[in-house]
């Protein structure tokens, strides 16, 4: 086997993880991206003696985001001991918002934080959505959203 054919085979090789990483990135919905924020917010509070922290959030429309003004809705996660409460981010534009009432979900922030009641805002597209998360001994709550 030559120098070339063997470049050829390992770009081959490579291609596949680096379309499997690009993956991972692309597939996250505006939700999700939220989520890993509060993920990494709640892990770095956990770290320090930071009792409280604030995040700012501004939606991306690509890939699977609003594209123009937006909502994001922290259901309670104590009203839903069981099943938790969803964070959404929609897109008050599109036709799925019109017909079904939201666009992206998840509860994948519920691992790390809770959230007391529910709490919404409506943003401008563009427009950074405020959230303030409490520790409180082990616990972290999303304080507020605004």
């Amino acid at each position: 086997m030559n120098s070339r054919t063997s470049i050829v085979l390992a770009g081959l090789l490579t291609l596949p993880v680096a379309l499997l990483l690009a993956g991972c990135v692309l597939l996250k919905d505006g939700a999700t991206r939220l989520a890993f924020q509060i993920e990494d917010a709640a892990t770095k509070m956990r770290r320090s003696n930071l009792e409280h922290l604030v995040i700012k959030h501004t939606p991306s429309a690509l890939p699977a985001g609003p594209s123009g003004d937006y909502e994001i809705v922290l259901q309670s996660s104590l009203d839903r001991p069981r099943t938790g409460g969803a964070l959404c981010v929609n897109d008050l534009g599109s036709q799925n918002f019109k017909n079904w009432g939201y666009n992206w979900a998840t509860t994948y922030h519920l691992n790390f934080v809770q959230v007391p009641r529910e709490m919404s805002v409506r943003k401008k597209a563009g427009e950074a959505a405020v959230l303030v998360l409490h520790k409180k001994g082990d616990l972290i709550e999303i304080e507020s959203l605004h």
